[in-house]
């Protein structure tokens, strides 16, 4: 019995969750909506295996949370302890890092009384890079070259 590396392992969690495009766009809609978006735009290139972008007008990610947002077992959707994610379209608490860990993502966001939005990109599950960055209230999860 062997157990297997992590990045392994989060691969295959990965292709329980993000197991074609169409999943990967379905969880990032599910997180517009969540956000309370009442303006969605999506993108999709190449079948969504080369790019699937999702913008919205929603509420946004704290710039403090954005890196937290991708970690496993993270999520905003907790709806009280005997119920978590009641009121939302889902609780995972996985997506967007099984999404991480098999793609390249680039998340643009600015909170709602922000005076500035945050961009965070991430590849294979790693944080690659965090900036400043101009952006109206909402989020941008531009994921590219899935399962790369």
């Amino acid at each position: 019995m062997k157990r297997l590396e992590q990045r392994v392992a989060d691969q295959l969690r990965a292709g329980e969750i993000a197991d074609r495009p169409a999943s990967v766009a379905r969880e990032l809609l599910d997180n517009a909506l969540d956000a309370g978006a009442t303006r969605i735009a999506v993108s999709i290139t190449g079948g969504g295996l080369r790019e699937v972008t999702v913008a919205d007008n929603g509420c946004g990610i704290a710039a403090g949370d954005v890196a937290m947002a991708f970690e496993r077992y993270t999520t905003s959707k907790a709806g009280g302890a005997a119920y978590p994610g009641s009121g939302t379209l889902g609780f995972r608490g996985e997506a967007l890092a099984a999404i991480a860990a098999v793609a390249q993502v680039i998340c643009v966001t600015r909170a709602t009384g922000a005076d500035e939005a945050v961009e965070l990109r991430v590849a294979g599950g790693e944080v690659q890079s965090t900036a400043i960055a101009a952006r109206e209230y909402g989020t941008t999860v531009s994921v590219r070259n899935l399962f790369y």
